[in-house]
């Protein structure tokens, strides 16, 4: 495109009449004639492509060569009754909502303690000041806008800070073995709480079994005994630290490869 002098091109015939603002006043607040005419006779103007930009300014130094008395002239500053702003520009951020959190499969399992998953997708528009996990032995549908306290869920674990979005990761403990864990993951803001859609679950591992004993008085055997453990679908006895094969559901042994006692 050409070069031109935005300080004396005329760039467009729209204009707006100013004279109906009477004399102003410091401090206060006055509406100016619409200057939608003068913006849209410009972005009508061939050529005009996204990314195109509109120049405003004033001619606060009298560099226009129009007559006298076809423009007012605004400034602002202190000391003076007569002048005040020109243009005030404001801008209202959205309101701010609820995050949107997410559930991943839960890590690290043992039999009482594991790694609970999860994602703030969205902060809702601010910074989330605590984020979590409930969990318990039984399901439970999606809480809604609630305390975790109030979820239903007989536990909960909770961080408390500014949080962003991203991947996030919470620790629980004090689970019982061989059990069926449910949980959902949460953030809250200003606006609210929410709870991940998805219910993960996770099963912790069993306790070791508790030996009873091994008999010793059988001249072909050892009879090995033990209790059973929570969840436990299987077990496997070692002699001498060498595994001997799954078990399946049993409480007892016969370890006819032992050496006979002497």
């Amino acid at each position: 495109a050409a070069a031109f002098s935005a300080r004396w091109d005329n760039r467009t015939a729209a204009r707006v009449d100013w004279d109906d603002i009477p004399g102003w006043t410091q401090n206060v607040d006055y509406n100016s004639p619409e200057i939608k005419p003068v913006i849209q006779e410009i972005v009508n103007r061939p050529g005009w492509a996204e990314g195109a930009i509109v120049i405003f300014w004033e001619d606060f130094d009298s560099r226009s060569t129009k007559a006298d008395h076809c423009c007012r002239l605004a400034r602002s500053y202190e000391g003076s009754t007569t002048y005040a702003p020109k243009l005030v520009a404001t801008y209202s951020p959205p309101p701010v909502v609820a995050p949107t959190v997410t559930a991943q499969a839960a890590s690290s399992v043992e039999d009482t303690t594991a790694t609970t998953n999860g994602n703030i997708t969205d902060n809702g528009g601010e910074n989330c000041d605590k984020r979590g996990v409930v969990y318990d032995t039984s399901s439970h549908a999606d809480p809604g806008d609630v305390a975790p306290g109030a979820s239903g869920y007989a536990n909960y674990a909770e961080d408390t800070n500014g949080f962003g979005t991203g991947p996030f990761t919470k620790a629980i403990s004090g689970l019982p073995p061989g059990t069926t864990i449910y949980y959902r993951m949460y953030a809250r803001n200003s606006a609210g709480y929410d709870y991940s859609n998805t219910e993960i679950t996770f099963l912790t591992k069993p306790a070791a079994p508790v030996i009873i004993g091994a008999t010793e008085n059988q001249p072909d055997k050892v009879v090995v005994t033990w209790n059973k453990s929570t969840g436990a679908t299987g077990y496997q006895v070692y002699r001498d630290g060498d595994p001997l094969g799954w078990l399946g559901d049993m409480a007892t042994f016969d370890d006819n490869g032992a050496d006979a006692p002497t």
